[in-house]
């Protein structure tokens, strides 16, 4: 498991996935349980670690996606 932070607006919070777990579906769970509110097809997901944006069909091990890592998602 891997922790790392994702802020939306002026809100953050901190989250627990499995490094082997596509970006897509815990965005999909965030949508689900009213924590984000945004079409998931057109969020834009930035790494402030590698300041660049990341693909969300990835799995977190692919886009490189470490412990302690910030998500922006825009």
């Amino acid at each position: 498991m891997i922790t790392l932070t994702v802020k939306i607006n002026q809100k953050s919070m901190d989250l627990m996935v499995r490094p082997d777990q596509r970006i897509s579906e815990v965005l999909k769970v965030l949508k689900e349980n009213h924590k984000i509110f945004f079409q998931t097809e057109k969020i834009l997901i930035y790494s402030t670690r590698k300041k660049e944006y990341v693909n969300q069909l990835l799995t977190f091990r692919q886009a490189e996606v470490y412990a302690g890592d910030v998500l922006v998602l825009r």
